[in-house]
């Protein structure tokens, strides 16, 4: 009689066990939820609202699923000999967690720049965590239905290292476009050289990066080219650097030289998002006089760059035009004495 009534307070500890776990997630989800949001709101932290949503994902099948569990120890009962409910429970635990592992990606890539264009490397680490997590699922049920788990890991591991080798180059390029996006060298619409390739980056995909180029065609670059090469970027420019070499006639005289750096910066400044920097005279070239001019482009785009060029040396030859001054090319001057 007392193993009976022993046996009837241990059920009921776990019945009490599963209400009561099932009445705490019913609360968590009506009330502490709702309460964390209008908290969450107040602040700017975004780590909270991972929380808060991961919270959200967890469905009834899991809550009832970890209520049964959590009864089930309080009743002192064993899973022997009832491998189906393990493999229901670990099948439910990692489907749950896959949904969690899902919450806080959608969290990652709504907080890239560029959006989900810059996103692809994400999306695939995702993918990643996924299958492992059901790879991780697997073995439990293999274990649970009595196979050897360390024959099957080491057979995963060999057959890891086989697949591994053999898409070697292919791992090589996800893993740059990995560093690609965590380090950043570049991102979509920066103008980039790299090699003997230059053009605008379109896509940054999973094995290549597609370039347009200034000719229109389409350049396709692996992304392990990409970080074992040297990279320019134009897009982080906040202004371009224009460096000219005046060369001017020997005849020119020194009145007219001494009004070049005043004309000069009141032409360059004079043309919008250009600002002047300097003018020099460098040396006595071999047939002309040599004057080194600086100026600043405000802008990094390039089409801006060409433009804004474009209008400064038409002032400047207007300029030289209007002062009679000659710009020198090669010649060479032969004296001829009669004896």
């Amino acid at each position: 009689m007392e193993d009976i009534q022993s046996w009837i307070t241990q059920y009921q500890n776990g019945i009490y066990a599963f209400a009561a776990t099932v009445f705490v997630f019913y609360i968590l989800r009506a009330f502490v939820i709702g309460r964390l949001v209008v908290l969450s709101k107040r602040t700017r932290n975004k780590f909270d609202d991972v929380i808060i949503d991961v919270i959200k994902s967890l469905n009834i099948a899991f809550a009832l699923t970890i209520a049964f569990l959590i009864g089930w120890h309080y009743a002192g009962m064993t899973f022997e000999g009832v491998a189906a409910i393990k493999i229901l429970i670990i099948l439910i635990i990692t489907h749950q967690l896959t949904r969690a592992s899902r919450v806080i990606f959608e969290h990652i890539i709504s907080n890239i720049k560029g959006g989900k264009k810059g996103a692809s490397a994400i999306h695939t680490l995702r993918k990643i965590v996924k299958i492992i997590l059901w790879l991780g699922g697997g073995v439990m049920i293999m274990a649970t239905l009595g196979y050897n788990v360390s024959s099957i890991v080491a057979g995963l591991g060999v057959g890891g290292i086989a697949i591994a080798l053999a898409l070697q180059n292919i791992l090589s390029d996800l893993f740059s476009s990995f560093s690609i996006y965590f380090d950043k060298p570049f991102a979509v619409g920066d103008y980039i050289i790299t090699g003997d390739q230059e053009g605008e980056v379109e896509k940054i995909g999973l094995k290549t990066t597609r370039i347009r180029s200034l000719r229109g065609e389409e350049i396709i670059v692996s992304n392990r080219e990409l970080t074992n090469g040297i990279i320019q970027n134009f897009g982080t420019l906040k202004r371009r650097r224009v460096l000219d070499n005046l060369t001017l006639t020997y005849e020119t005289s020194n009145k007219k030289l001494n009004k070049l750096p005043e004309a000069l910066q009141k032409i360059i400044d004079n043309v919008q998002d250009a600002s002047f920097d300097r003018i020099h005279f460098k040396s006595f070239g071999s047939s002309a006089l040599e004057f080194e001019l600086v100026y600043y482009i405000e802008s990094n785009d390039y089409l801006d760059f060409v433009r804004i060029q474009h209008e400064v040396n038409m002032d400047m030859k207007t300029w030289f035009e209007k002062q009679k001054i000659n710009f020198a090319y090669p010649t060479q001057t032969v004296y001829h004495q009669k004896a």
